[in-house]
């Protein structure tokens, strides 16, 4: 049969197979010969596993040469000009000679032929003033207003914080601005609520250091503290510009800043002996504070002895019996002061407090009691005495303007409107943070045993030193840490101390050093004079101003013993090292109240 006539896939299965086979091999052609499989990418290129070697190496030396080569800074060009540019007209589309047309005028125009009578400021009245001895965490750095006491590190520190206080009729100051921008006695075009708002402006506090005698020297106005957020923003008073006056207003009349004005915030306590009040609630406080401890020291001469059964009233002790006899005996009735009622319990001194304190929800011009406000001082010195006086400024609302009377043109470029200065308060001696009392010779050591009492991190301190003449007084010693417990069943104001085995550094040096000590003698008694021999003492501070002071108790004057004794009563053996931290401790920073 001729092969034309036979089946068609007979005809061409040769061919078919020949053309899938020449497929196949270019495909292997492709894939294993020309485009490699094991070939990878390099600086863009694609080499194989006999050329990649060659490559890596070639990169290496090149890279090489360059690193030899001496580096060529770029030139920076300013972007200034530019960056000005774009903030003058961010948009250039837009031309700057457009006209804008500007409003017509309103149905009630504000005129400018206005005439007020500036309102006057209440004087501040009832001033008191307070120095209060502690602990306090006191800022590493500067405090303002982005960088607020709450936020900073602070370190504890001793301080002498004194505290002033006043009052102010609110009530009659909110009356004299609306009469004198919002009275109906005004024109209608004339009253303006918005002026009739008064807004502080400053709260200032002026101090006096007494010199020698009775004189004292000038009035010098004291900076606010350095845990006060508001302090920075107050010094642009100082140099403000009459146009800025409006915006001030507005950023001074906030809640935050208004409280901070009239109610400083002070310092964190670390201490647990003090807690802050304004000055007439801290002298109260003292006082009930003082009589715990009192009531604290007569329960303690009732406590049971050694025979003893419990304390009074409780299961151990008959009715009757004697504290601490085994068999019995009349108790002796321990005399209790019978209290004031005009006098405060500490919980009604507390309620007045948060009586007296400003917070957001409080409005001004709806209070009824007087405004109570205060401002601190905590750059005072030791063994000196002050004496203050308040202030408190508004602002101006038509500062500018051309709205003063005749009698009152000279107010015209005034920022602020003072009040009139409150009455002098009473003298404050901040008393010395380290004192000294000899208290026997020592023949062996030819030296004499001085006690040195410091305050230090918030309690008094006391340590004996046998001096020789030409030392220091007092220097740093080891402690042992200890925790003081409260061990009175309501107050917490009677401590123990228990130890704790670790060792801390306390500085107990006073500046001063012994120049010599001898026996001397004087004359003393009522009536008829005796000689008195007696041994002294001689220190200096400085090196040129020469001190005497006798050695014993009894021959010290009464001043001196005074002293002594309350060193003592208030005397801390507990020498665990305060930490540091955070300035804004919480609401009660260090376990005490913030001084708002």
């Amino acid at each position: 049969m001729s092969k034309k006539k036979g089946n068609f896939i007979e005809q061409y299965i040769d061919k078919a197979v020949m053309g899938a086979a020449i497929v196949a091999s270019l495909v292997l052609l492709w894939f294993f010969v020309i485009a490699s499989p094991h070939a990878i990418e390099l600086s863009g290129s694609s080499l194989g596993p006999a050329k990649i070697d060659s490559a890596i190496s070639t990169e290496a030396e090149r890279l090489e040469s360059k690193l030899e080569n001496p580096v060529i800074a770029k030139v920076y060009e300013s972007k200034t000009d530019e960056f000005f540019e774009l903030s003058a007209c961010s948009i250039k589309q837009i031309s700057d000679d457009i006209f804008v047309p500007l409003p017509g005028l309103s149905a009630s125009e504000i005129a400018e032929d206005r005439l007020y009578e500036l309102p006057e400021i209440p004087m501040l009245a009832d001033v008191a003033v307070e120095a209060i001895r502690t602990a306090v965490y006191i800022p590493k750095e500067e405090v303002d207003a982005e960088h607020t006491y709450q936020m900073v590190q602070a370190s504890p520190g001793d301080i002498d914080l004194v505290s002033v206080q006043s009052s102010l009729d609110i009530q009659q100051l909110f009356k004299n601005f609306k009469n004198s921008f919002d009275s109906t006695r005004l024109r209608k075009e004339w009253r303006d609520s918005s002026l009739a708002n008064p807004v502080f402006a400053n709260v200032v506090l002026e101090r006096q250091h007494k010199l020698s005698g009775d004189n004292w020297g000038p009035w010098e106005e004291v900076p606010r503290t350095k845990a006060d957020n508001i302090a920075s923003r107050l010094r642009v008073l100082e140099s403000a510009d009459p146009g800025d006056a409006a915006y001030m207003r507005v950023t001074f009349g906030t809640v935050d800043s208004q409280m901070d004005i009239l109610q400083p915030m002070g310092y964190d306590f670390a201490g647990r002996t003090e807690e802050w009040y304004p000055p007439e609630l801290h002298k109260e406080a003292v006082k009930r504070w003082d009589e715990d401890r009192e009531q604290f020291k007569r329960d303690i001469k009732t406590r049971p002895g050694r025979g003893g059964g419990g304390m009074p009233g409780m299961p151990g002790m008959m009715p009757g019996m004697m504290p601490g006899m085994p068999g019995g005996g009349i108790a002796r009735p321990q005399p209790v002061k019978p209290r004031n009622p005009k006098d405060l319990t500490l919980d009604e001194i507390e309620k007045k407090f948060q009586e007296w304190l400003l917070d957001k929800d409080t409005r001004l011009y709806q209070m009824r009691e007087p405004l109570i406000v205060w401002a601190h001082d905590d750059t005072t010195k030791p063994e000196n005495t002050y004496r203050y006086r308040l202030k408190v400024g508004l602002f101006n609302p038509i500062v500018g303007r051309n709205w003063f009377n005749n009698e009152q043109q000279d107010l015209k470029d005034q920022i602020v409107l003072w009040s009139e200065y409150t009455d002098v308060t009473e003298p404050v001696t901040i008393q010395r943070m380290a004192n000294i009392f000899p208290m026997k010779t020592n023949d062996q050591k030819d030296a004499v045993t001085i006690m040195v009492s410091k305050f230090y991190l918030g309690d008094w301190r006391s340590h004996e030193f046998d001096v020789r003449p030409g030392e220091p007084i007092g220097w740093e010693v080891e402690k042992e840490s200890k925790m003081e417990q409260s061990n009175m069943l309501e107050g917490g104001l009677g401590r123990t101390a228990t130890g704790t085995g670790e060792l801390v550094k306390v500085d107990f040096s006073t500046g001063m050093t012994l120049v010599d000590f001898d026996v001397t003698s004087d004359w003393s008694g009522q009536g008829i004079l005796r000689p008195r021999h007696f041994t002294e003492v001689i220190y200096t501070e400085d090196g040129q101003s020469m001190h005497h002071m006798p050695v014993d108790k009894k021959y010290w004057s009464k001043t001196t013993q005074a002293l002594h004794n309350e060193v003592k009563d208030n005397e801390s053996e507990d020498y665990s090292i305060l930490s540091g931290g955070v300035g804004g401790m919480g609401e009660f920073g260090g376990g005490q109240r913030r001084s708002r």
